[in-house]
């Protein structure tokens, strides 16, 4: 099962037994501001639309049906801006497989931890 798969199915398992709304975050890094005249439009609105059905996707396989927020700007803004909008108690984020000196957490989630306005559990 994919890491994004189990981490979507922990976080909605956590959310139901506390009785919390769970919301699914997904940060669009390096989308051109405004390319308008050079079919920037287009690839904005298609980096959008890709990264939505790819959550959909990911719902689907996770067996869930959160509210999903898309926004630009680099995960960690993203995701303190959005627990800070939202007065989150938590953030919940996955791990990747990378195996050097840093250990298994993404590259993104030393930045998302110390920005973060609340606690962060990596799964």
């Amino acid at each position: 099962m994919p890491q994004d798969v189990r981490t979507t199915k922990w976080a909605a398992a956590l959310g139901k037994g506390e009785g919390a709304e769970v919301r699914l975050v997904h940060a669009l890094a390096g989308v051109p501001p405004d390319c308008s005249g050079y079919g920037g439009e287009t690839l904005r609105e298609s980096l959008f639309q890709a990264a939505a059905s790819q959550l959909e996707k990911l719902q689907q396989e996770s067996g869930t049906d959160l509210n999903i927020t898309i926004e630009e700007g680099s995960p960690a803004n993203v995701t303190r801006k959005m627990a800070h909008e939202w007065e989150s108690d938590l953030v919940v984020i996955g791990r990747g497989a990378i195996r050097k000196p840093l250990g298994r957490l993404r590259s993104n989630a030393y930045a998302i931890i110390r920005e973060s306005p609340c606690p962060v559990i990596s799964v």
